[in-house]
């Protein structure tokens, strides 16, 4: 592995991390500069619809309560292909959401792009169910 290939992974891990955290806090700023302006998410809306930046950062910014909200990531797996990196991950998490249980095990598949600096541009979630 080469050492740039390295600090690229080292970036994106970070963004990600970053990510979520704006999620949690309700930080559309940190959202809207880690998120591509073409940005689409998928697997996230009920009937297969693909939700786009403007759609997923509204949605993400809606008060809600929420605790206990404990996640990490695990099995990361990037791949670099000049200025496109494809990013798959586990991610799990639980959480209170309105006083309801939710959570669980999600496989995301997240597309990064060098443009001015690593933006994401694509996101598809899907839930790992257990064998």
């Amino acid at each position: 592995m080469s050492k740039d290939l390295s600090q690229i992974e080292q970036e994106i891990i970070e963004l990600e991390h970053e990510w979520i955290k704006a999620v949690g806090e309700r930080d559309g700023a940190a959202l809207d500069r880690i998120l591509d302006d073409d940005f689409l998410i998928a697997g996230w809306l009920p009937e297969g619809k693909v939700g786009d930046k403007k759609h997923y950062i509204e949605d993400c910014l809606t008060p809600v309560d929420v605790k206990e909200s404990p996640y990490s990531f695990d099995r990361w797996r990037i791949r670099v292909f000049g200025d496109v990196m494809v990013v798959n991950c586990l991610f799990k998490c639980h959480a209170l959401v309105a006083g309801k249980e939710w959570g669980g095990v999600f496989l995301f598949t997240d597309l990064w792009i060098k443009r001015t600096g690593l933006k994401a541009v694509a996101r598809h979630s899907s839930p790992v169910f257990a064998p």
